[in-house]
């Protein structure tokens, strides 16, 4: 008997989300893996601090990278969000190792597309992401001012699989 093999498509259909305010503990780093290597220190800081399980983890460009930095090191920044719960205090000062800045990402209102294996060529697929996405959030969804908006990416898992929603900021 021959099996049916149905593929997925990469990329989920867009749509409009709004979500609340969201208390975070943040840290950024600038290497050339930075995702790999803030998300294992926001885990660690998101253990020591007993952070309850599952939480969620956001992430998104660090832009202040300077052009020596990108073109003879091959370092970029990036920056990893835990969202931590209502009325949750760390356990640790916020200048301890490992240092978390705290801060509330404000409610607003999203373009939402879910990449599915996103790591397979990840230098490609989260690209073109974010270009459906710009490509979407212009014209009618357009936003008049970025001021306090940002772009990020939240991984999770879905039917045992990793996949990778991204979210920009609309009207």
């Amino acid at each position: 008997m021959i099996g049916v093999f149905r593929m997925q498509e990469k990329y989920s259909e867009i749509t409009i989300v709004s979500l609340p305010p969201m208390r975070t503990a943040q840290y950024v780093m600038v290497s050339p893996y930075p995702e790999n290597d803030v998300t294992a220190h926001m885990q660690l800081w998101a253990k020591l601090n007993e952070v309850p399980e599952p939480y969620r983890r956001l992430g998104w460009d660090f832009p202040v990278v300077s052009e020596e930095q990108k073109d003879h090191f091959g370092l970029r920044g990036y920056v990893c969000a835990v969202v931590l719960p209502d009325c949750f205090e760390p356990k640790t000062p916020p200048e301890a190792f490992p240092a978390a800045r705290l801060d509330v990402i404000p409610a607003d209102t999203y373009a939402k597309i879910t990449v599915r294996d996103p790591f397979a060529d990840p230098f490609v697929s989260i690209p073109e992401a974010y270009e459906r996405l710009h490509e979407f959030a212009g014209g009618e969804y357009a936003v008049s001012s970025w001021e306090g908006r940002i772009c990020f990416e939240e991984e999770r898992e879905e039917d045992g699989e990793a996949v990778l929603d991204i979210y920009h900021p609309v009207k």
